[in-house]
C-alpha cells in the first residue's frame, strides 16, 4: 500500500498552563476534535511527569539528569516559592509570626500542596 504525503500540513508550538512548550503538527484533514484530544493528551502527560517530580526544562526550577547523586533519578529543587502542582513560582506571606507561600489558581489561592 502507498503512503501519500499530506496535501496540507501546520506544525504550532504551543505552551501549556504549566509552562511545557508541545510541538504539535496537523495535516489536511484532521477535524477539531481531533486536534483538540491531541492537546488534551498532551497536558495530560504533562500533569502526569509534574505529578512525579518532574518540572518543566526552562522555567528557573528544572530537574537535571546529572545530578551527582549516582542513581541517575532526577531531583526536585526544595524550593518553598515554587508551586509544584501549577508550575509558577508563588508570593511570600508572613503573619502573626507565621509564614507561607501561596498564588491566585483561578478562583482559589493555591499552597502548592
Amino acid at each position: 500500500m502507498a503512503h501519500s504525503e499530506a496535501a496540507f500540513s501546520a506544525t504550532a508550538r504551543l505552551v501549556d498552563e504549566n509552562g511545557v512548550s508541545w510541538l504539535l503538527t496537523f495535516r489536511d484533514g484532521v477535524t477539531l476534535e481531533e486536534a483538540r484530544k491531541a492537546w488534551a493528551v498532551a497536558t495530560t502527560v504533562t500533569a502526569g511527569l509534574i505529578e512525579h517530580g518532574m518540572a518543566p526544562e526552562g522555567n528557573g526550577h528544572s530537574n537535571e539528569a546529572a545530578n551527582g547523586n549516582g542513581n541517575g533519578k532526577a531531583e526536585v529543587k526544595a524550593d518553598p516559592s515554587w508551586c509544584p502542582i501549577h508550575s509558577v513560582t508563588m508570593g511570600k506571606h508572613e503573619k502573626n509570626g507565621a509564614t507561607w507561600y501561596s498564588h491566585k489558581a483561578g478562583d482559589a489561592w493555591c499552597r502548592g500542596k
